[in-house]
């Protein structure tokens, strides 16, 4: 029998260290939810996805934090693309298809990035909500929100660079966490920082799950289809947008840091 194989590779980067890590873990064999939930909390990043074939370029995938399943997840979607790619186990002009608790996402890559199409996830005004700005650290000028997320809008990048939240007063606001963002600079169109202490995740390095509703904001404010935005997190990372009708294209780059057999 083939053993597994376990590797954490940094996304949304070029450069070790930085970018978002994510362990990915091939299994030759099926592990059920618990067990894989127990091996997501072991590696204790903020997201462990697993990948096991079905036919050539098709292969489910699921992803996991270290105390729950998520239904999307943009940095373990990439780091698995990178996976399959840089092991020479898909060629390099075709398609990967993930299976996936959101569907089926698609993976494509050039000489530079690899681009996943995710589902466009719409965000709606609210009203303000008592004890938010005191949690967040300032006052947002507007309030968003999706089915999973809160979004905080704020008047200028600084202002996002800024913040020290309270993380355990955060918990309280959404299901999974609270997006903030602004309008950028010269060298990018806006950008973002995202918390997430109810999935054992303070800050998130950098979220490609985000940018399903980011993006179709920001491009309808800013009236662009393609952007470039800046996650502002300890280790950043810069994410490649597309927007068209009903998908959002995120591009980004990846470097594997550690490849090995597993249990």
């Amino acid at each position: 029998m083939k053993k597994n194989i376990i590797s954490i590779i940094d996304t949304f980067t070029n450069k070790e260290f930085t970018g978002n890590p994510a362990a990915v873990y091939h299994m030759f064999e099926n592990k059920s939810n618990s067990w894989m939930q127990n091996f997501a909390a072991e590696m204790n990043l903020s997201e462990t996805a697993f990948l096991k074939k079905k036919t050539y370029n098709y292969w489910y995938l699921k992803w996991f934090t270290p105390k729950t399943e998520v239904d999307l997840c943009g940095h373990g979607t990439l780091a698995s693309a990178h996976y399959l790619w840089s092991q020479n186990l898909i060629s390099q002009n075709d398609v990967i298809k993930f299976n996936t608790n959101s569907g089926i996402l698609e993976c494509v890559k050039d000489k530079k990035y690899i681009y996943m199409y995710f589902p466009l996830l719409k965000s709606i005004n609210i009203n303000p909500i008592i004890d938010l700005s005191e949690s967040l650290g300032k006052k947002p000028e507007f309030i968003r929100k999706t089915k999973w997320d809160l979004i905080a809008i704020y008047k200028n990048y600084q202002d996002v660079i800024n913040l020290v939240p309270k993380f355990n007063k955060l918990k309280k606001f959404s299901t999974r966490g609270v997006i903030v963002t602004a309008p950028g600079n010269k060298n990018y169109n806006f950008f973002a920082r995202f918390f997430a202490p109810n999935l054992r995740i303070n800050e998130d390095y950098v979220t490609g799950s985000i940018y399903c509703s980011l993006a179709p904001y920001w491009s309808k404010r800013l009236g662009l289809t393609n952007m470039t935005a800046y996650q502002a997190s300890e280790r950043t990372g810069i994410i490649r947008l597309k927007v068209s009708d009903n998908k959002v294209r995120i591009g980004g780059q990846a470097k594997t840091i550690i490849i090995g057999k597993s249990i």
